[in-house]
């Protein structure tokens, strides 16, 4: 979309392990976790506690209602978010 509404020339997506980014996103959930262990979460409301009190600066959680189900989005092979994509490689 972004490429074909030239509002880019190039998209480059990179994705990097699980766990292995070394990065601020890794630490804050490892935080939820470590939160989890010591207070179980048996309520909606409960688990929304948990983002609040696990990680400094505090984060406020948000309920959202509807996501945009990418799995069946892309399913379609005619679908425009993969009808150009290439160059793809994995590593493992």
């Amino acid at each position: 979309m972004f490429l074909k509404k030239k509002i880019f020339k190039k998209v480059k997506l990179g994705l990097l392990l699980v766990g292995h980014t070394h990065d601020q996103i890794d630490q804050m959930f490892n935080r939820f976790f470590i939160k989890l262990v010591h207070k179980k979460a048996f309520t909606l409301s409960a688990l929304m506690e948990i983002p609040e009190n696990a990680y400094l600066p505090s984060l406020i959680g948000k309920w959202l209602d509807d996501l945009l189900d990418f799995k069946k989005f892309t399913e379609d092979a005619e679908s425009p978010a993969l009808r150009n994509l290439n160059n793809i490689t994995f590593n493992q």
